[in-house]
């Protein structure tokens, strides 16, 4: 991303020198800023869906794991939020989800989250299986043409900020890991699919 991001200042600083020596005017349609936006969130996206598809076939994630996973969440969120525009969330959700997206970071990484390990655990898969619901209600309307793009990415949103609890959650019975690793394959698939559909249709 980074090599992307210096060719891409390259090409666009030289071509006021060149324009003026060939007497050639040159515009460039794309604005560095927001394509380093939509490069790191297609980064982030499959990630995070990567990590759900696999889940179920893992060992418990070591931390560096957890952080990546939990880290490359929160990032699709904010980006999310940066680049969606218009969603179809009130922003009271709107702030519960970036909370929710967020907040695996601070548990995986601050020492002084330490204590709140355990009950994150135990708070993860009821977390995770909220978001997702509502993730897969805006993805099931955006498809159905019952909704707009805003729908498709308020769905995003929610698929990433639930997601973002996968590596905390820890199941004990077999029947409840089964469930977990099962539903978060299938919304990851559908972010998947959803995060495909609005880069298509020029979304981002």
């Amino acid at each position: 991303m980074a090599t992307l991001a210096v060719v891409a200042y390259l090409l666009v600083t030289g071509a006021g020198p060149a324009a003026a020596q060939h007497e050639h005017s040159l515009s460039v349609p794309v604005s560095l800023g927001p394509l380093a936006l939509r490069i790191a969130l297609l980064y982030a996206i499959p990630a995070v869906a990567g990590f759900a598809l696999l889940r179920g076939f893992l060992d418990r994630p070591d931390k560096n794991t957890t952080a990546f996973v939990c880290g490359s969440a929160a990032l699709g969120v904010i980006l999310e939020l940066m680049l969606a525009g218009r969603l179809e969330m009130a922003n009271q959700i709107v702030f519960l989800a970036f909370v929710a997206g967020c907040f695996p970071v601070f548990l995986t990484l601050a020492p002084v989250a330490a204590p709140l390990a355990e009950p994150a655990r135990r708070a993860a898969p009821f977390v995770l299986a909220a978001a997702s619901a509502g993730a897969l209600f805006h993805f099931a309307k955006a498809w159905t043409g019952a909704g707009l793009p805003a729908t498709l990415h308020s769905g995003v949103i929610l698929a990433l900020a639930g997601l973002a609890w996968l590596p905390l959650a820890g199941c004990h019975r077999r029947a409840a890991r089964i469930t977990v690793h099962a539903g978060s394959a299938l919304v990851a698939t559908a972010l998947l699919a959803a995060a495909a559909q609005a880069t298509v249709a020029g979304g981002y």
